[in-house]
């Protein structure tokens, strides 16, 4: 959420996707793999983030801390079906690119905030800076700007998250 997402999702050239949540702008050659997605889970399999995971993107941070940049840490949790997280669903009345108004039903894979359940991902980020696989400068040195492929944060979560729950 800035300058440069701003531009994306005003952009003539991308194409938004349909989950009112989480909607991503896509520019690029592979814009074709998102039309039509309209996910009812936000981070489930039918969802961006998992197509991130298929074509192993570059997920890039901009001088954020994890817990305020790592969203694909829940497509983890919900691929992985962590007990801390359950399946909430919202409904109302969508408009899509059609400018047809529905009822439509979709549904996130939540954090138990009644059981105190909160996310912190800062010893995470750590260890991921420690075995390298995070690439360029920790938020607020230098430029800030940080990079990971998505099937390594994959199988981080997978090898050091799982094992500990």
């Amino acid at each position: 959420m800035g300058s440069l997402t701003e531009f994306a999702r005003l952009s003539k050239i991308s194409y938004r996707t349909l989950n009112p949540v989480y909607s991503f702008s896509i520019i690029g050659n592979f814009q074709k793999n998102f039309f039509g997605l309209d996910n009812v889970s936000w981070y489930s399999i039918e969802s961006p983030f998992h197509i991130f995971r298929e074509l192993n993107f570059k997920i890039c941070i901009l001088d954020l801390d994890d817990n305020s940049s790592m969203t694909f840490l829940h497509y983890c949790e919900e691929y992985f079906q962590v007990e801390y997280r359950y399946y909430k669903t919202f409904s109302g009345n969508y408009i899509g690119p059609d400018n047809l108004k529905r009822f439509k039903t979709y549904k996130g894979f939540v954090r138990k905030i009644n059981e105190g359940i909160i996310t912190y991902c800062s010893p995470a980020s750590e260890i991921l800076w420690k075995k390298k696989i995070y690439k360029g400068n920790k938020p607020f040195e230098k430029n800030g700007m940080r990079y990971i492929y998505a099937n390594e944060y994959f199988n981080f979560f997978k090898e050091h998250i799982i094992q500990i729950l």
